[in-house]
Formats: C-alpha cells, structure tokens, sequence
C-alpha cells in the first residue's frame, strides 16, 4: 500500500519545515533555484487542494528566507543569458501565485531578481 505525505499532515509539516529550513546558498546555479522554486509552487498548489492551511502559512513565513541569500547574488554569479531565463522562469511562477493564490505584493517582492 503507498501512503502520500498530503495523507499523513504530521509527516508532512516536518517535511516543509525541513525544505524551509535549508536557504539556498548565495551564488546557487539558475537550474537548483528554479527546481526549489518549482517545487515549492508545487507544494502551494497541493497545499490549496488538500485545504491544508498550515503547510501554506509555514511556505509563506520560510520562503522568503530560503531563497534570499541566491536572488540577491544571482547577478553576480550567472551570465546575462542565464540571468535572463532566471527571471523569466521566475516571473512565470510568481504570475501563477499571484493570479490563484493571491499572496501579498511584498512577499511576491521578496522572490524578485
């Protein structure tokens, strides 16, 4: 039998705090800053279905905080080419959460290279 963490709340919360917990370090490939922020847009969506507003509430308080140390250096630490598609793949997710999960502007701000 498989058991999915959306089943198990309490395994779950220990999850994202575990993914929160770990900021990206400054200077972080394009491709790990993407993939974690897939990854966490996968996790609000999922979150959204399942009605589980706690998991939501801790990704809004962490995130920021995970991903600020690598979108402050990201200029610094890939080619134009490669900052471009950054902000690219970045502005896509972040349209996404605006228009289905309607976040404040200053924590969609936080996510801006």
């Amino acid at each position: 039998m498989v058991t999915y963490f959306l089943d198990r709340p309490h395994d779950l919360v220990e999850l994202v705090d575990a993914f929160c917990s770990r900021p990206l370090p400054q200077g972080a490939s394009p491709a790990l800053i993407v993939g974690n922020l897939y990854l966490a847009s996968d996790l609000f969506h999922q979150f959204a279905k399942a009605g589980n507003r706690r998991c939501t509430k801790m990704l809004q308080d962490k995130l920021p905080g995970k991903f600020s140390a690598c979108l402050n250096g990201a200029p610094e630490s890939c080619g134009r080419i490669e900052l471009e598609g950054l902000r690219h793949r970045i502005t896509r997710v972040l349209q996404v959460w605006e228009r289905e999960h309607m976040f404040s502007e200053g924590f969609l701000e936080s996510f801006k290279v």
